[in-house]
């Protein structure tokens, strides 16, 4: 039965039954941010506390499900340093327990899930320590401004429902977190901001930085303001400096393979028609951990975002998920009108998180069957993405988009919500959706800005036939299409003689027996061989649509060492106008680590061709079953070849040293089967975990988890303010306070931790959202608007005259959302803002108001604002 589990990650083996806790002593993390990706080393430093054995130990963390992890060194009690290879996993994990067995020191990273890993240690000496250290890269992702983006570090597993992984490790989380953030912008820094916890920055180039090529303010450091800062939630930085949505390419030559790496990212911006008739539905987690300020973040999003749906031409749906599924409107989507808005607001204000499981699957593929078949639906998922189960939800979305009609297509997109929302499940719902992918902490103020950025790209015609000219011709390798599925035997496979041509087979020969088997084993199945590489291996393998405000990435390995010297993106709207973009390509700066691993822009574009190939996405041979052995040969090559841990390669490090330390009392195979570690059948050791009872129920875990540490549950740091030139800084950032009296209003706005705490009618809202419930379906709004702009009807109607008084309030509030956007600085919430703006203009519009005449009567009010 499935059963959620508790958030952690760390050290620990069985001794006897009994599960012992490795004190996870500390986390360190050092960072480099350059050209839009960061390269991180993460070094976990773990005590054995035991007096006289000697321990095999396993501990899984998380890293982004976009990273590439490309580094592994352990290093033993004497400072020994053992930099892990990268080989095939069964070769990886032979190679780690010979060494076991051995009596030597030795240690096996691999891949669980995309966003999970497993380190087991083995023979770790009694009173002695061992680091770990892992070195991933990861592309930053856009924040609330264009010019913005975000550095997420995840810190632990969140809980997440159904069975772990064979061989999860569980254990307590007791160590502290410490981070140190070098970055380099291509402009100057204008500001640095940490929505997850509270920072210290200083301006201008390390001391340690040997080649400053670029202006003081282009630089800085950041460190955590508090020494004392516990490992129990994610930490996300926000950077802000000029140019940052510009295209740019940047290449890497690899010093031993001969190959050129880019990386390709803009953030475009262009205008084309909303779609005429459109669907859409908004599928909301209602698990148990969605409780609390995810749960209230999302109600404020959905009240803001059904009245920025467009009024003409449009469907739309409700539906909740967690151990069951339903919907608003169990007959299919209704028509945007007034009474379709006020009924879903109503059922929105209701919304709890009573629903138990996670069960996603279900609840996609339940909106997937009753979509509207003839119109374009767009599906957006709000969830937590706390499920283990990740192939299944990502095969339905899969097949659902793939088997929409042209004239009707189906689009998917996601929002994570929470500090520990699974970045695999999320981001996957969205790659395998066509749609796009945001996240956002519990912390944050609102997660509206960005539903309605998705909401906003959902709506417009995308541009589509995309293609790169990366400045080479690819050619046709024949084993691209050599689909290998079962060994295919020839009398060469055994060691029987070869048949002479031409000798007649007896068909019905008495002295064979077929009930007797034949006592030759069958041969081991054959890889497959591989030819050269492909000329160009890209990622995305081919782009499907390309989202104005909505940033792209794009990768590529081109065999041989030329750099292009620019990158063409070409393509077409709808209505078959062209793109052609072109970009000159410049050599990176990304740092050379200390350790000799891989490049980092092969390390990333290698990890995204992997994903390309895991989902079935490449465009270098038929996807299928057929095609499985084929896949893995592929994914086995680019992982030894650029050094990459991923679901078929893993890094193994062995002591040599010649130091012996055999484990006293403990399995004979530590930590790689499913028994030692993580429990059996698909159950915690170690741990209470409860079954899910019902629909409605609350398993503890979940609730210990949304009723996170006093620090967990502050509000924000506000963001550090930078000067432009000079190493000034303006920080309201405080040391925060370690024990915190819970109180019932939190950050989002004023809402409440959930609906019980306060009725409807009394909790608080937001300035966006008191404003958008009062704005009707078809954008207009009526005379209590002015109850929240503060002016006077009376002095309104003097300057607009004969203005029908229907249309007076919509003027009003027009100008009055005019002024407050000349005081918005966050893109997201922008538009936001910019969402009602637009419907209420087209609104007066629509009423005969031509607009120069709109404008002369927004000056008229605006003085009134």
């Amino acid at each position: 039965m499935p059963f959620y589990i508790s958030h952690c990650h760390g050290l620990g083996y069985y001794h006897g039954d009994e599960y012992v806790h490795v004190p996870l002593k500390q986390v360190s993390v050092k960072a480099t941010i350059k050209e839009l990706a960061a390269q991180v080393q993460l070094t976990q430093t773990f005590v054995n506390e035991n007096d006289d054995i000697s321990i095999g130990a396993v501990y899984s963390f998380p890293v982004p499900a976009r990273a590439a992890v490309s580094g592994f060194i352990m290093t033993t009690q004497d400072g020994h340093r053992v930099r892990g290879v990268i080989q095939e996993k069964d070769e990886a994990k032979a190679s780690y327990e010979t060494a076991i067995q051995q009596g030597k020191t030795a240690s096996l990273a691999e891949q669980q899930t995309a966003d999970t890993f497993r380190v087991a240690v083995g023979n770790i000496p009694a009173r002695t320590e061992v680091k770990v250290e892992l070195v991933y890269t990861t592309e930053l992702t856009e924040d609330e401004d264009n010019d913005s983006v975000r550095f997420h570090l995840p810190t632990h597993v969140g809980a997440r429902y159904g069975a772990a992984p064979q061989g999860f490790a569980y254990s307590q989380i007791d160590a502290f977190l410490h981070i140190s953030v070098d970055i380099e912008a291509t402009s100057a820094i204008r500001k640095i901001g940490s929505p997850s916890h509270a920072i210290s920055t200083e301006l201008g180039p390390p001391a340690s930085l040997c080649d400053v090529t670029l202006p003081p303010s282009n630089y800085a450091h950041v460190s955590l303001l508090s020494v004392t800062s516990p490992l129990e939630q994610d930490f996300v930085l926000s950077i802000t400096a000029a140019g940052q949505d510009a295209a740019r390419c940047v290449a890497e030559i690899h010093p031993s393979q001969d190959s050129v790496a880019l990386a390709f990212t803009l953030v475009p911006k262009f205008t084309l028609p909303d779609i005429t008739s459109h669907e859409f539905i908004f599928l909301v987690d209602r698990s148990g951990s969605m409780e609390g300020n995810r749960m209230a973040a999302a109600r404020s999003a959905l009240v803001v975002m059904l009245r920025a749906l467009p009024r003409k031409g449009t469907y739309f749906q409700v539906a909740s998920f967690g151990s069951s599924a339903d919907q608003l409107w169990p007959d299919g989507s209704r028509i945007y009108d007034q009474a379709s808005l006020d009924d879903a607001t109503k059922h929105v204000d209701g919304m709890d998180a009573n629903y138990g499981g996670t069960e996603i699957k279900s609840a996609l593929a339940m909106c997937f069957q009753r979509r509207a078949p003839d119109k374009q639906t767009s599906i957006f998922v709000l969830t937590d993405g706390d499920a283990w189960e990740v192939k299944s939800v990502l095969d339905e979305v899969r097949r659902a988009v793939d088997g929409a009609p042209a004239k009707a297509p189906l689009r998917v997109y996601c929002l994570g919500i929470g500090d520990s929302a699974s970045t695999e499940m999320c981001q996957g719902i969205a790659r395998a959706g066509r749609g796009i992918c945001m996240m956002v902490l519990e912390k944050e103020a609102t997660m509206t800005g960005k539903i309605a950025r998705m909401l906003k790209a959902a709506k417009a015609q995308p541009l589509s036939d995309l293609e790169f000219d990366w400045g080479r011709v690819q050619e046709q390798s024949e084993d691209e299409f050599e689909l290998v599925d079962e060994p295919e035997f020839t009398a060469m496979d055994t060691d029987e003689p070869t048949v002479p041509p031409g000798e007649v087979l007896d068909i019905m020969d008495s002295s064979a027996d077929p009930t007797i088997l034949d006592a030759t084993s069958l041969p081991t199945p054959k890889p497959p061989k591989l030819g050269p590489p492909p000329i160009i291996q890209q990622s995305p393998a081919s782009l499907k649509t390309l989202f104005s405000g909505v940033r792209l990435h794009v990768y590529a390995i081109l065999q041989g060492k030329d750099v292009p010297q620019t990158v063409i993106l070409r393509g077409q709207s709808k209505d078959e106008r062209k793109i052609e973009l072109t970009v000159p390509v410049s050599l990176s700066r990304l740092p050379t680590s200390d350790y000799d691993i891989p490049p980092p822009i092969h390390a990333l574009a290698a990890r995204k061709i992997i994903q390309d190939y895991e989902d079935g996405k490449h465009n270098s041979f038929p996807a299928g079953s057929s095609a499985t052995a084929l896949i893995k040969a592929h994914v086995v090559r680019l992982g030894k070849a650029y050094a990459i841990m991923s679901r078929e390669t893993s890094f193994v490090a062995i002591d040599e040293s010649g130091m012996v330390h055999p484990i006293q009392d403990r399995p004979p195979r530590p930590a790689l089967g499913g028994g030692w570690v993580g429990g059996r059948g698909g159950s915690a050791r170690g741990r209470s975990i409860s079954p899910l009872m019902g629909r409605h129920a609350q398993p503890r875990a979940m609730m210990k988890m949304s009723g996170a540490s006093p620090i967990a549950r502050q509000s924000p740091s506000p963001s550090t303010v930078l000067s432009s030139f000079g190493s000034t800084l303006l920080s309201s950032n405080t040391v925060p306070t370690m024990k915190k009296k819970k109180k019932k209003a939190v950050s989002g706005g004023g809402m409440p931790q959930s609906p019980s705490d306060e009725p409807t009618s009394q909790r608080g809202y937001c300035e966006l959202e008191k404003l958008a419930r009062k704005q009707a379906f078809d954008g207009s709004f009526k005379a209590d608007v002015l109850d929240d702009i503060h002016i006077v009807v009376a002095d309104v109607k003097e300057v607009l005259g004969d203005v029908a008084e229907g249309m007076v309030y919509s003027i009003c509030a027009i100008a009055f959302i005019e002024k407050k956007l000349a005081d918005v600085t966050s893109e997201d919430e922008r538009v936001s803002w910019e969402s009602i703006l637009e419907k209420a203009k087209d609104y007066v519009l629509g009423e005969g108001v031509q607009l120069g005449e709109l404008t002369e009567l927004i000056a008229k009010v605006a003085h009134f604002v």
